[in-house]
């Protein structure tokens, strides 16, 4: 049920990315270059959702990435999309760093490459 609601939230970020860049984006690819990608990534804490320019999201943050023979890759997929979910004992809404139980998902322009994660003090 969350990767269907991740993936209609990614369908639709895709579009924004598309009318950002001012043109249409090819979101089937596996290999994107640095000139295809968006011009922010969206970070939704705890439900709440901001844009962070591309120039600014760290370059370890940036991509999904597997390299193939030779130093080429085989995988280079922008990540457009890191939605956070950081809870407490009770379940109330905390900074990430203060989080009992944290849930990442982040989703790439071609939106069959994901990654989902659990982090905190209960792991």
């Amino acid at each position: 049920m969350r990767f269907a609601w991740v993936l209609g939230l990614s369908i639709g970020l895709l579009a924004g990315a598309c009318a950002k860049k001012g043109g249409e984006v090819d979101t089937t690819k596996d290999v994107y270059t640095e000139e295809e990608a968006p011009k922010v990534q969206i970070e939704v804490l705890n439900g709440v959702s901001r844009e962070i320019p591309w120039a600014e999201v760290p370059e370890s943050q940036r991509w999904f990435t597997e390299y193939g023979d030779h130093g080429t890759y085989k995988l280079r997929v922008p990540i457009v999309k890191v939605i956070i979910f950081s809870r407490d004992k009770e379940g109330k809404p905390v900074p990430p760093e203060q989080g009992w139980r944290v849930e990442y998902e982040e989703v790439g322009l071609n939106p069959k490459h994901w990654r989902h994660a659990y982090a905190g003090k209960d792991h």
